[in-house]
């Protein structure tokens, strides 16, 4: 289970606000442009590129670094006044912000994920870059950040990786690393990381990994789909299911069957509404559940919405009433519990709302404890409808149905 996503910062949360990362803005404004060979720039440039990865763990420190780079680089070009333009530039991209431009998703994105996962930043960059974080409020979303010259090694070092790895225990299938370089993806993969390729271009590049153009994509990737497996009790198969297969459990209108407000009728549900139920989103698990004799369709489990804070995933199901008070719900999502506490969780929470006895009694059933109580989570009819969580230790699980998990 993916527990972590470790990303890159330039060009996976930003880029460079002139369009490369050494030719800043300072420099178009000291410097004729039209007076310097690129190509001869990118030369030299090579030749004082290891000064960029000397250990700096101060901003001052970071100011003389580049200003070594570029008197160098303008020195080696004939450029006049070389130095005085050369420490200009070299306060400017240390301590200035504007520098880099965050890509239109990163906010939403970055949000959205820390919901479920620990966010980690791991940075070929310098000192200037925790201020960068925290003038525009991304520092808040990520658990550690680790910055490569303040360790003194970078990525193409290995052990930098290490890092994360120690410090979060993180063990194989646990984290993603999303980086535009390959070669660092490489290095990753040596270390036990899954790995996606990020081209924030949408070049259509062709990589042996991955490849997303956007932070929202991460999520459909093949490492967060939620490949739900073929299950099976003594009466019962649960797997995936087709459109019609999800018309027959939804034949009626669960959300009037659940005693809220008083409300119990049997209404059908509009079948056409009912397809919506089978785009099934590859974040969640997703069963059917069939019974052996006759293959017939009776139930429907989900299991999504992850809680990084107590390592939980939440279960919810809905069971043709046809087929109540059978035992069926319990055995399946039984089997389905026993599959989910395979896969790393510690708890499994299940929610169900005021006036919904009968999904509370089956919680209470299968050994649901009280967990969260929401007050007025929606409304109903103008009503104030109050919500609860419950939970299921893996260890009461092991207590309630004698068949150890490891």
């Amino acid at each position: 289970m993916v527990k972590y996503i470790i990303l890159d910062f330039g060009g996976v949360i930003v880029a460079p606000t002139t369009g490369h990362w050494d030719i800043t803005k300072k420099l178009l404004e000291l410097v004729n442009i039209n007076k310097i060979d690129i190509n001869k720039f990118k030369e030299i440039r090579k030749k004082y590129s290891e000064i960029l990865s000397e250990k700096v763990t101060t901003m001052e420190e970071e100011v003389d670094m580049f200003y070594r780079f570029y008197s160098g680089i303008l020195k080696d070009l004939d450029y006049p006044d070389y130095d005085d333009i050369a420490m200009k530039v070299a306060v400017d991209r240390t301590y200035s912000f504007d520098k880099y431009k965050i890509f239109d998703d990163v906010y939403k994105q970055l949000e959205r994920l820390k919901k479920n996962y620990k966010l980690i930043l791991l940075t070929d960059n310098w000192p200037c870059v925790i201020p960068y974080l925290k003038e525009f409020g991304l520092d808040k979303y990520f658990d550690r950040v680790y910055v490569s010259s303040i360790y003194g090694f970078e990525k193409k070092d290995k052990v930098f990786f290490d890092l994360p790895i120690e410090e979060f225990s993180i063990s194989s299938g646990e984290a993603v690393f999303i980086d535009d370089n390959e070669s660092n993806l490489d290095i990753a993969k040596e270390k036990g990381l899954d790995v996606i390729l990020m081209d924030r271009k949408n070049s259509g590049i062709n990589s042996k990994y991955e490849v997303i153009s956007k932070l929202s994509d991460i999520r459909k990737t093949s490492k967060f789909i939620y490949k739900t497996p073929e299950l099976s009790t003594e009466r019962l198969i649960l797997r995936r299911g087709s459109v019609s297969d999800y018309k027959r459990v939804y034949e009626y209108d669960f959300t009037k069957l659940r005693n809220i407000n008083g409300e119990f009728e049997l209404v059908k549900y509009d079948s056409n509404l009912v397809e919506d139920f089978a785009d099934v989103e590859p974040e969640s698990y997703d069963w059917i559940v069939y019974l052996k004799d006759g293959n017939i369709p009776i139930a429907n489990i989900v299991c999504d919405r992850e809680r990084k804070d107590i390592n939980a995933i939440e279960i919810a199901f809905n069971t043709h009433p046809n087929y109540w008070r059978k035992g069926y719900s319990s055995e399946a999502i039984i089997e389905v519990m026993r599959f989910l506490f395979t896969q790393g969780y510690d708890n499994i929470i299940c929610g169900y709302d005021e006036g919904n006895f009968k999904s509370e009694g089956i919680g209470k059933k299968l050994g649901f404890v009280p967990y969260e109580f929401i007050k007025d989570a929606w409304t109903k009819n103008g009503v104030g409808i109050n919500s609860y969580v419950t939970i299921l230790s893996k260890e009461r699980f092991n207590e309630l149905y004698n068949k150890r998990l490891k």
